[in-house]
């Protein structure tokens, strides 16, 4: 065992200790690409004859390089290192007084990221609809890693027609990451409610104002897909013979509409009193509105409880002019 130990303690001694007259050259280029991603050594920078010039070329000279990035290392500075790690060991410099490392990398094409970018969109697409994938644009320049890069999408909302920017985090070796914005143009589509002629606003929609119809959805605008959800809205904007009705052109139609006979309930203590009035403003259920008698001259007051019907709270003098 004691023999054993002294073997070792000899040999570690001959690693800790080269001879003083050892002499390695060094060489330095004036530029040189090394891998990206990874941590460079002092053999990616230079070139080293010499005895123990294994040990010194597998020195680290910097940590990972993204691909594309540079870093120029200094004679005196590669020197520090290798004092400090190999004392007593006599160097020849020889080449450049400064070394310029470029990491490599290659371009990231859009392919590698159509196809995750969609994978990522298709998961958020409703049933019975579908989304294409028109044109996609990558930065310019952007360079990854040699080897096996991974491009994900996290966080992708629900896809809609028109052109939207996603970020992509590339996953390279060694625990290399980067996120890049991607600009993609998508085509939903799907059945879709399109006006079978010109609706103008105001109007109440009919089963036969409205058709399913395949085709690309609207930008930035939510559609109907069956007739049912349509029928009896009210138009709030004008909407061509063809067009897709859009949520935005229709609106639920309020309880009372001006002109409309209501009829009101006057309570006076337990007895409840009906009479037939005309609303002159619009409310939905809860909205005070203002209704006038058959025949009166005063407007009065009211709450509406449901379509058609309202309850008095109090009269309204009309102004004169």
């Amino acid at each position: 065992m004691a023999r054993a130990l002294a073997v070792m303690l000899l040999l570690a001694g001959a690693f800790a200790a080269p001879a003083a007259d050892a002499t390695v050259v060094v060489r330095l280029p004036a530029e040189r690409d090394v891998p990206a991603a990874r941590r460079i050594v002092l053999g990616d920078a230079t070139k080293i004859d010499g005895p123990l010039a294994e040990e010194l070329a597998s020195l680290e000279l910097c940590p990972p390089l993204d691909p594309g990035r540079e870093r120029v290392f200094a004679r005196t500075q590669i020197a520090r290192l290798v004092g400090r790690s190999f004392p007593g060991v006599a160097v020849e410099w020889a080449g450049a007084e400064a070394v310029r490392l470029r990491a490599t990398g290659v371009p990231l094409d859009t392919e590698r990221v159509a196809g995750p970018l969609l994978a990522a969109v298709r998961t958020h697409v409703p049933e019975g609809r579908r989304v294409a994938l028109r044109d996609l644009v990558v930065p310019r320049g952007v360079l990854v890693p040699e080897g096996q890069v991974e491009v994900r999408f996290d966080r992708v909302a629900g896809p809609a027609t028109g052109t939207t920017t996603f970020r992509a985090t590339l996953v390279g070796p060694r625990g290399w990451t980067r996120t890049i914005p991607v600009r993609a143009r998508l085509e939903l589509s799907g059945p879709m409610l399109v006006a079978t002629r010109d609706l103008r606003p105001g109007e109440t929609v009919a089963a036969g104002d409205v058709v399913v119809r395949e085709g690309v959805l609207p930008a930035r605008r939510r559609v109907f897909a069956a007739p049912a959800e349509v029928v009896g809205l009210r138009l709030r904007a004008f909407v061509r013979a063809g067009r897709p009705v859009t949520r935005r052109d229709v609106d639920r139609p309020d309880a009372v509409e001006p002109g409309q006979p209501v009829v009101a309930r006057l309570r006076r203590g337990s007895v409840v009193l009906t009479l037939d009035t005309v609303a002159r403003s619009r409310g939905d259920v809860g909205d005070i509105v203002r209704v006038r008698g058959l025949g009166g001259r005063g407007l009065l007051e009211a709450r509406v409880l449901a379509p058609g019907l309202v309850e008095i709270v109090g009269s309204r003098k009309e102004s004169r002019r």
